[in-house]
């Protein structure tokens, strides 16, 4: 009669770690990057580049406000170089100083 008891003991057991569920680790996906492209500009008719002013032209546009008593004022477009990003001048214009009477 032991080995009876024993004996239902092992079977309910092999057959309860029969029945148990095998987890099984999912599987890793590999994802692929995907390229993306770079929106450009929109374009206006007419338009083709910045045109940049030449140093001969800054100077006399600057001397011209200087004659006329006015303050020049040079705006520059950063441009971008392989040593680095250089300021280059597309404008001058003239401002009025601001005079105060004492």
């Amino acid at each position: 009669m032991r080995y009876g008891i024993l004996g239902l003991a092992v079977v309910i057991f092999v057959s309860g770690c029969s029945t148990t569920k095998v987890v099984e680790k999912p599987k890793s996906v590999v994802v692929e990057p995907q390229v993306v492209e770079k929106l450009s500009a929109p374009k206006i008719a007419g338009f083709k580049e910045i045109e940049y002013m030449q140093r001969q032209e800054v100077i006399q546009a600057a001397k011209d406000c200087i004659d006329a008593r006015m303050r020049p004022i040079v705006q520059n477009v950063p441009q971008k170089t392989e040593f680095g990003t250089v300021m280059l001048p597309v404008l001058v214009n003239c401002e009025i100083y601001n005079i105060q009477k004492r």
